[in-house]
């Protein structure tokens, strides 16, 4: 699941590309990132499906900021991100989020 941090010198922003391998989401229909930056709406960021079953969103964030977010996989299950720079865990869902520092 890489992520690519392009930072963008004409304003203080970057432009974070998410991508999901076939074999993270076996045979899903669509997935959704949710998070901090989006105030966990599950529709908000539904990301592309491409031909080989991966799938991808680039999304411009702030530079600096710190975001927790989630995969949502079909409406059904949940997914962490494996390069997130950690993981931590939250009261609400009882389970952990990734955690992306900008």
């Amino acid at each position: 699941m890489p992520i690519k941090i392009n930072r963008l010198k004409s304003r203080p922003t970057c432009k974070v590309r998410f991508k999901l391998d076939p074999e993270d989401v076996a045979d899903a229909e669509n997935v959704c990132i949710v998070g901090s930056f989006n105030e966990w709406d599950e529709k908000r960021h539904p990301m592309k499906k491409n031909k080989n079953g991966s799938f991808t969103l680039e999304i411009e964030l702030p530079n600096g900021e710190e975001i927790s977010f989630r995969y949502h996989v079909d409406n059904e299950r949940w997914l962490n991100e494996k390069e997130a720079s950690e993981y931590r865990y939250c009261e609400f869902a009882c389970a952990d989020n990734s955690i992306l520092r900008l």
